[in-house]
């Protein structure tokens, strides 16, 4: 019986030897993994989903340069990280006039308003904190396993999660705050 990791290997060695149906099976297992890390790192559906398939396109064209040797998931969540990093520098040079609704959330908020405050929370982490938060935190990631993904030691990842907890938890305080008032 195989595992996953090597199942995805066998199919990526079909795929470099020009058996096209791997991909379609590839994509099938990990295009929802894909564009969730995606969506939390850029905070859009419409452009994860947009990414997640463009992730799969270079899985096809860049076919020839995966190491069997090595992690298909790394190689996957590199690609994507990649993509993401490559939209975020694009948004940043293109700034957008689209309203983004940043309100502080009510007393007794919701769970799925605490969700959408954290979300909103998460998303003004830098980059490279947001990245490794979201591999750990939520894509079950080891330190090891991001290391590969960012190319960085697994000392760093380790310093930028304890980073990214503190800056989250700080961000969140704040946006959960109340104002003192003056009566």
């Amino acid at each position: 019986m195989t595992t996953d990791a090597e199942d995805d290997i066998r199919l990526m060695r079909a795929l470099q030897e020009g058996h096209d149906w791997a991909l379609g099976v590839l994509m099938g297992r990990w295009k929802q993994p894909i564009a969730n890390y995606l969506y939390r790192i850029l905070g859009s559906h419409h452009d994860a989903a947009e990414l997640s398939q463009e992730v799969f396109i270079k899985v096809y064209f860049n076919r020839g340069s995966f190491r069997l040797e090595k992690t298909f998931s790394s190689w996957l969540f590199t690609i994507a990280g990649n993509l993401a990093k490559n939209k975020l520098r694009w948004w940043s040079r293109h700034p957008s006039a689209e309203f983004v609704d940043d309100k502080r959330p009510a007393e007794g908020e919701t769970p799925s308003e605490m969700e959408e405050t954290m979300r909103l929370c998460l998303g003004k982490l830098p980059v490279e904190l947001r990245e490794v938060l979201v591999l750990f935190d939520v894509e079950d990631k080891s330190h090891q396993e991001i290391a590969a993904i960012i190319g960085k030691s697994a000392k760093t990842v380790a310093s930028r999660l304890y980073k990214a907890r503190e800056e989250l938890r700080k961000a969140y305080e704040k946006a959960t705050r109340k104002e003192a008032t003056i009566v």
